[in-house]
């Protein structure tokens, strides 16, 4: 289904009009949330029952979250295509923006997806202990 749906996704993208800065814009907007959405889980995990390798688990956990956001990009970018006249002086300004909100989403699965799996996968047996484990 994965496929289907980026492939789509990635079809609406028109490549040639493609800035370098969006992808450095995205990349950094990526990073900067993927470090508030730790520290928020941080924050919420030190006022809850589990140990603080758990809480660190769970900051690593939220890492792999952009399926939903790169939908939702290109509804965005889809609705500056389909709703905004072409003639609108400010047309091109938000079909821009709507381009770097649909390149952002999509490099947040890009990047999260392979670095979330591999992160949970080198610390869930480390940083968890099954029940009855001291």
């Amino acid at each position: 289904m994965y496929p289907a749906l980026f492939g789509c996704i990635g079809a609406s993208i028109d490549f040639r009009s493609l800035k370098a800065s969006y992808i450095g814009y995205g990349i950094g907007i990526y990073f900067f949330s993927m470090f508030i959405r730790f520290i928020a889980s941080l924050i919420v995990g030190l006022f809850s029952r589990y140990t603080l390798w758990e809480i660190f688990f769970v900051g690593f956990v939220w890492m792999p979250k952009g399926t939903v956001t790169a939908t939702l990009g290109s509804v965005i970018y889809t609705q500056v295509i389909t709703s905004v006249d072409p003639n609108h002086p400010k047309y091109e300004e938000y079909k821009e923006h709507g381009l770097l909100i649909l390149i952002t989403t999509i490099i947040t699965v890009i990047i999260s997806e392979p670095m979330g799996a591999a992160v949970i996968w080198t610390f869930a047996n480390w940083l968890l202990k099954k029940d009855g484990d001291l």
